[in-house]
């Protein structure tokens, strides 16, 4: 943990190099401190339909999922590394996001390999 997801329009592939992209969100995410090297997953998840207010638009949101346990300021510290690469990333006139999302230890299942 954690998950990094970006979510965005499926258009901005022709503008955003996303490979590029999740490097730069899994070296933010490392420079925190907060996470080992090997703990750290990013995924993109592109949308072919996306709507806002009702009209078509261009989005791109990261959602990251992490164990809680995590202090509001090594959150907070996290969603700033994530968002200064996003915009260091994103044209100006793309919507974007960071979300944080603690999960609870006791109800995660995984399987290992």
């Amino acid at each position: 943990m954690p998950n990094i997801v970006i979510d965005y329009s499926k258009t901005l592939d022709a503008r955003i190099n996303i490979e590029s992209l999740l490097d730069a969100l899994h070296e933010s995410a490392l420079a925190t401190g907060i996470f080992q090297r090997s703990a750290i997953k990013v995924y993109a998840r592109p949308f072919t339909y996306a709507r806002t207010a009702g009209e078509k638009a261009e989005f791109l949101q990261v959602c990251v999922h992490m164990f809680e346990g995590r202090s509001t300021e090594q959150k907070a510290a996290l969603s700033d590394a994530l968002f200064a690469a996003l915009d260091k990333a994103c044209p100006t006139d793309i919507e974007i996001a960071v979300e944080i999302t603690d999960i609870e230890k006791a109800s995660y299942r995984k399987r290992t390999l």
